[in-house]
């Protein structure tokens, strides 16, 4: 009797992948403490240091994804993960009032867009969708000529 190709199962593992290389990118941005536009001298004051996103680990303790499986398919969230800082989150990535179109502030905005979510997502997602497809190929292959050996 033929075995199954473990083709969910490689596929969910490289989702799972590609779902971690994204959250370390977001992570990455956040720690780098630099997201533009420069924090106000007052808030530099008040804070103590000149680093955006960078208050407590709130923000970055939320970062996570998760994989689900919806029917035959499989959903990947990559994102905040925790509802205690989620008003806090969108309000940095969107800005206030809330600018859904920009990566970047916009002189209007009271809090400026500080795009730690798309902004990573737009520099890393050819990179990231790529390595997807070449692993996937890669084991599917291998695995095809492993089982063409028995």
């Amino acid at each position: 009797m033929a075995k199954k190709l473990k083709t969910a199962k490689i596929l969910a593992e490289e989702m799972e992948r590609a779902a971690s290389d994204l959250e370390d990118c977001m992570i990455k941005r956040i720690n780098a403490g630099n997201i533009p536009p420069p924090l106000k001298q007052a808030t530099i004051d008040r804070k103590g240091h000149d680093k955006t996103l960078l208050d407590s680990t709130a923000l970055l303790g939320s970062i996570n994804h998760k994989l689900t499986v919806v029917g035959k398919s499989v959903v990947v969230y990559v994102g905040v993960m925790d509802k205690a800082v989620e008003e806090y989150a969108w309000t940095q990535e969107f800005g206030f009032p809330m600018d859904f179109d920009s990566t970047v502030a916009n002189e209007s905005q009271r809090v400026p867009t500080r795009s730690y979510i798309r902004a990573p997502y737009d520099e890393n997602i050819d990179r990231i969708s790529s390595r997807f497809e070449q692993r996937v190929g890669e084991r599917l292959i291998a695995e095809l000529t492993a089982k063409k050996r028995k």
